[in-house]
């Protein structure tokens, strides 16, 4: 049985993510074999992107502590820095 997917708001992923205007992602590069490809991106792209959706991600990603995944507009996942898994409620 597949992990249950848990949507996160674009308000939950901004409380989740640490604090400053860049925030650490990664996401797999194009080519053979498993390469992870991190980068700074914008605060306000990553929020931008969440839109199109956001949720937490597998167990993996979190513990690397990139405990949200967003979109970029290749539809390609990319995990963000977090340095809370879940949001407060």
């Amino acid at each position: 049985m597949p992990p249950k997917r848990v949507k996160l708001t674009s308000d939950e992923l901004d409380e989740m993510m640490p604090p400053g205007e860049y925030v650490h992602t990664f996401m797999q590069a194009n080519g053979p074999g498993l390469m992870l490809l991190g980068a700074d991106w914008k605060r306000d792209e990553i929020l931008k992107a969440a839109a199109n959706g956001a949720e937490l991600s597998g167990e993996a990603a979190t513990r690397m502590k990139h405990g949200a995944v967003v979109w970029n507009e290749d539809k390609q996942p990319v995990f963000v820095a977090t340095i809370e898994h879940p949001p407060k409620k």
